[in-house]
Protein backbone atom coordinates (compact mmCIF):
# COMPACT_ATOMS: atom_id res chain seq x y z
CA UNK A 1 0.00 0.00 0.00
CA UNK A 2 1.21 3.51 -0.65
CA UNK A 3 0.40 7.02 0.54
CA UNK A 4 -2.01 7.75 -2.34
CA UNK A 5 -4.02 4.65 -1.48
CA UNK A 6 -4.34 5.58 2.20
CA UNK A 7 -5.17 9.22 1.43
CA UNK A 8 -7.86 8.15 -1.05
CA UNK A 9 -9.55 6.15 1.72
CA UNK A 10 -9.06 8.85 4.36
CA UNK A 11 -10.18 11.80 2.27
CA UNK A 12 -13.66 10.32 1.79
CA UNK A 13 -14.28 11.14 5.47
CA UNK A 14 -13.06 14.72 5.85
CA UNK A 15 -15.38 16.46 8.34
CA UNK A 16 -17.32 19.49 7.13
CA UNK A 17 -16.89 21.10 10.56
CA UNK A 18 -13.49 20.02 11.80
CA UNK A 19 -13.24 19.96 15.61
CA UNK A 20 -10.30 17.73 16.47
CA UNK A 21 -7.50 16.18 14.42
CA UNK A 22 -5.85 13.11 15.87
CA UNK A 23 -2.26 12.81 14.65
CA UNK A 24 -1.13 9.21 14.87
CA UNK A 25 1.95 7.36 13.76
CA UNK A 26 1.22 5.42 10.56
CA UNK A 27 -1.12 2.87 9.03
CA UNK A 28 -0.37 -0.46 10.69
CA UNK A 29 1.59 -3.17 8.91
CA UNK A 30 -1.35 -5.49 9.62
CA UNK A 31 -3.38 -3.65 6.98
CA UNK A 32 -6.11 -2.76 9.49
CA UNK A 33 -6.26 0.86 8.39
CA UNK A 34 -8.64 3.09 10.32
CA UNK A 35 -10.30 4.52 7.19
CA UNK A 36 -10.76 1.20 5.35
CA UNK A 37 -14.56 0.90 5.37
CA UNK A 38 -14.31 -2.82 4.58
CA UNK A 39 -12.53 -3.58 7.83
CA UNK A 40 -14.02 -4.85 11.06
CA UNK A 41 -15.55 -2.71 13.81
CA UNK A 42 -13.43 -4.73 16.24
CA UNK A 43 -10.12 -3.38 14.87
CA UNK A 44 -8.24 -1.92 17.88
CA UNK A 45 -7.95 1.74 16.83
CA UNK A 46 -11.39 1.90 15.27
CA UNK A 47 -13.00 0.25 18.28
CA UNK A 48 -11.20 2.62 20.67
CA UNK A 49 -12.36 5.70 18.72
CA UNK A 50 -15.96 4.48 18.64
CA UNK A 51 -15.86 3.88 22.41
CA UNK A 52 -14.47 7.39 22.83
CA UNK A 53 -17.51 8.71 20.96
CA UNK A 54 -19.84 6.33 22.82
CA UNK A 55 -21.03 5.02 19.45
CA UNK A 56 -21.67 1.39 18.54
CA UNK A 57 -21.78 1.15 14.72
CA UNK A 58 -23.18 -1.84 12.86
CA UNK A 59 -20.36 -1.62 10.34
CA UNK A 60 -17.17 0.32 9.83
CA UNK A 61 -18.59 2.58 7.13
CA UNK A 62 -21.31 3.81 9.51
CA UNK A 63 -18.72 4.43 12.20
CA UNK A 64 -16.46 6.36 9.84
CA UNK A 65 -19.37 8.49 8.71
CA UNK A 66 -20.32 9.23 12.32
CA UNK A 67 -16.69 10.02 13.18
CA UNK A 68 -16.55 12.60 10.38
CA UNK A 69 -19.99 14.04 11.14
CA UNK A 70 -18.85 14.52 14.73
CA UNK A 71 -16.00 16.70 13.44
CA UNK A 72 -13.15 14.28 14.09
CA UNK A 73 -10.35 13.46 11.71
CA UNK A 74 -7.34 11.20 11.91
CA UNK A 75 -4.09 11.75 10.04
CA UNK A 76 -0.87 9.83 10.15
CA UNK A 77 2.59 11.32 10.61
CA UNK A 78 3.72 9.05 7.78
CA UNK A 79 1.91 6.71 5.44
CA UNK A 80 4.75 4.19 5.53
CA UNK A 81 3.99 1.53 8.13
CA UNK A 82 6.48 1.90 10.96
CA UNK A 83 4.81 0.03 13.80
CA UNK A 84 7.00 -3.03 13.32
CA UNK A 85 10.22 -1.03 13.04
CA UNK A 86 12.36 0.09 15.96
CA UNK A 87 14.81 2.77 16.90
CA UNK A 88 16.50 5.09 14.47
CA UNK A 89 14.99 3.49 11.36
CA UNK A 90 11.48 4.18 12.61
CA UNK A 91 12.33 7.71 13.74
CA UNK A 92 14.03 8.54 10.44
CA UNK A 93 10.98 7.53 8.42
CA UNK A 94 8.71 9.67 10.57
CA UNK A 95 11.10 12.64 10.44
CA UNK A 96 11.58 12.25 6.69
CA UNK A 97 7.82 12.69 6.28
CA UNK A 98 7.44 15.62 8.70
CA UNK A 99 7.04 18.27 5.97
CA UNK A 100 4.34 16.16 4.31
CA UNK A 101 2.49 16.09 7.63
CA UNK A 102 2.74 19.86 7.99
CA UNK A 103 1.45 20.42 4.44
CA UNK A 104 -1.35 17.91 5.00
CA UNK A 105 -2.51 19.53 8.24
CA UNK A 106 -2.36 23.03 6.81
CA UNK A 107 -4.85 21.95 4.12
CA UNK A 108 -7.33 21.47 6.94
CA UNK A 109 -6.56 24.77 8.65
CA UNK A 110 -4.53 23.33 11.51
CA UNK A 111 -2.14 26.04 12.79
CA UNK A 112 1.42 25.19 13.76
CA UNK A 113 3.21 27.01 16.58
CA UNK A 114 5.98 28.09 14.26
CA UNK A 115 6.49 30.62 11.52
CA UNK A 116 4.39 33.28 13.25
CA UNK A 117 1.39 31.11 14.11
CA UNK A 118 2.03 30.86 17.86
CA UNK A 119 -0.95 33.02 18.88
CA UNK A 120 -3.35 31.28 16.50
CA UNK A 121 -2.12 27.92 17.79
CA UNK A 122 -2.55 28.98 21.43
CA UNK A 123 -6.06 30.33 20.86
CA UNK A 124 -7.16 27.24 18.92
CA UNK A 125 -5.77 24.82 21.49
CA UNK A 126 -7.33 26.81 24.33
CA UNK A 127 -10.73 26.58 22.61
CA UNK A 128 -10.36 22.82 22.17
CA UNK A 129 -9.23 22.35 25.75
CA UNK A 130 -12.04 24.56 27.05
CA UNK A 131 -14.63 22.53 25.14
CA UNK A 132 -13.05 19.33 26.38
CA UNK A 133 -12.96 20.47 29.99
CA UNK A 134 -16.38 22.18 29.85
CA UNK A 135 -18.48 20.61 27.08
CA UNK A 136 -21.71 22.35 26.08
Amino acid sequence: MNEKYYLSLRNKYVPKNLKIVFVLESPPASGKYFYDKNGSVSEPLFSAMMKLLNFNPQDKRGGLKYFAESGYFLVDATYESVNQLRGQIRENIILRNYQNLVVDLRKFGVPFPSNGHQNEFRITVQEVMSNYMHPE
